[in-house]
């Protein structure tokens, strides 16, 4: 229920723009470091995962905003979608094919064959949605796709490493049902700013 109300309820923010999105940001941003830095504190030597951290999540979000003040609602859309994507194939991949483990020591769940679904599924969406939207470069788009999928999962791998030596399960608890916000966009952020570089270098600036 929290992600069919908290999920349209930003899809909206997003295609509204102007105050309500920046305000948006601001906050997702300041509880996402909020969560970083309640984990960090349960870790030993946590000096480098609190700066590191302060960096990697300021820097993410930066990306995040800048895709809808940048470029047109059509692309901030196009990359939500591709995230979206990303994590229904990887966990539609890895429960109906399984087989080898892709990191067992840091997210036991995820597997090989749900890096593939990670992958592709967002390289198709793209595609599809690149031509309903009339958007040229259809090649390049699935090209990005395919890279916000990989990076994606390496973004989840991140904050799963930091949950595991911190032994927590969930970042926070701030969404019923799903733990923190970290828990939910791990993914997106470390994609945003690849995604942002590729349409760059496909549309120009």
């Amino acid at each position: 229920m929290s992600g069919f109300i908290i999920g349209p309820l930003v899809v909206l923010v997003i295609i509204g723009g102007g105050w309500p999105f920046r305000a948006m940001v601001l906050v997702f941003t300041l509880i996402a470091l909020y969560e970083w830095v309640q984990i960090s504190l349960k870790i030993k030597n946590n000096i480098l995962y609190l700066v590191f951290g302060t960096a990697y999540v300021l820097l993410c979000f930066w990306y995040l905003y800048a895709l809808r003040e940048h470029f047109p609602v059509s692309t901030g859309l196009l990359f939500i979608a591709m995230i979206w994507a990303s994590d229904i194939g990887a966990y539609f991949t890895g429960k109906k094919i399984g087989g080898p483990k892709l990191a067992p020591k840091i997210s036991p769940n995820k597997t090989w064959a749900g890096f593939a679904g990670a992958m592709v599924f967002p390289a198709i969406i793209g595609v599809l949605l690149s031509l309903t939207l009339e958007i040229q470069a259809i090649g390049m788009i699935a090209v990005i796709g395919l890279a916000v999928g990989a990076v994606g999962q390496a973004g989840d791998l991140i904050v799963s490493v930091m949950k595991r030596r911190a032994a927590v399960k969930d970042s926070g608890s701030i969404i019923p049902g799903h733990g923190g916000l970290l828990d939910r966009v791990d993914s997106m952020m470390l994609a945003a700013p690849v995604f942002y570089f590729l349409w760059v270098a496909a549309h120009g600036a």
